[in-house]
């Protein structure tokens, strides 16, 4: 194999395993922010409250649902490369 498609091919795995730890970030930063939100709940409205359950329960299946298409969108993964 020449080194120009060895060298491409780390970069892909590299590239594919980054992605996992932008999103797995990207989802800390959205819970860490809801967290926040927590914190204040004895003070919400209940309208406030209902929003806050709902939105919480988007980013956890949204979490889910992004890890998983990316886990079975390239399946096999060393077809990739």
């Amino acid at each position: 194999m020449p080194p120009v498609c060895a060298d491409s091919a780390t970069a892909a795995q590299f590239l594919y395993a980054q992605s996992f730890v932008y999103f797995i970030i990207v989802w800390l930063i959205k819970a860490a922010f809801l967290s926040i939100y927590f914190h204040f709940r004895q003070k919400m409205t209940r309208a406030c409250k209902t929003a806050l359950y709902v939105l919480t329960a988007l980013v956890v299946v949204s979490f889910l649902v992004i890890t998983l298409m990316m886990f079975v969108t390239c399946l096999p993964v060393e077809r990739a490369w």
